[in-house]
């Protein structure tokens, strides 16, 4: 085939295989769900019990000790070693990620997918989502 600016079939083609070559190199990519309070709430409910599913709190240990989602394991995402840790979790295994916001578990969520996660939940609107709909903390015992 050759290539036309003018030839929108030919375009439309080229682009449609373009997309397909790209997308067929990446390794497996994260599947990365985002969920409010009330649908994580619901998730970890859900999973009560359950091995496989972790909560990951990437705020820092000073906001982690003012109380967190109960279960949840601190990893401070301005760790130096924030990486390498993530590099050593079961990629088997469930998460559901949060921080304050919503704005650091976004970024983490990259990391995540480089690392070769499959199965990602992310806490959105973070741990201000969490606590605006009276939802429990519990704080470092």
């Amino acid at each position: 085939m050759i290539y036309n600016p003018k030839n929108n079939t030919a375009r439309t083609t080229l682009l449609t295989l373009l997309v397909l070559l790209l997308g067929g190199i990446g390794v497996a990519v994260a599947n990365i769900n985002e969920y409010s309070a009330t649908e994580a709430q619901a998730l970890i409910a859900a999973h009560q019990g359950n091995p496989d599913f972790l909560i990951l709190d990437i705020r820092t240990p000073a906001e982690f000790a003012q109380g967190h989602i109960a279960g949840a394991v601190s990893i401070d995402y301005y760790s130096p070693q924030f990486k390498s840790i993530l590099d050593r979790l079961d990629r088997g295994k469930t998460y559901l990620v949060y921080c304050r916001s919503g704005n650091r578990s976004k970024k983490a969520l990259k990391i995540f997918d480089e690392l070769g996660f499959t199965q990602i939940y992310h806490l959105s609107g973070g741990i201000l989502d969490w606590t605006a709909k009276a939802y429990k903390l519990v704080p470092v015992s």
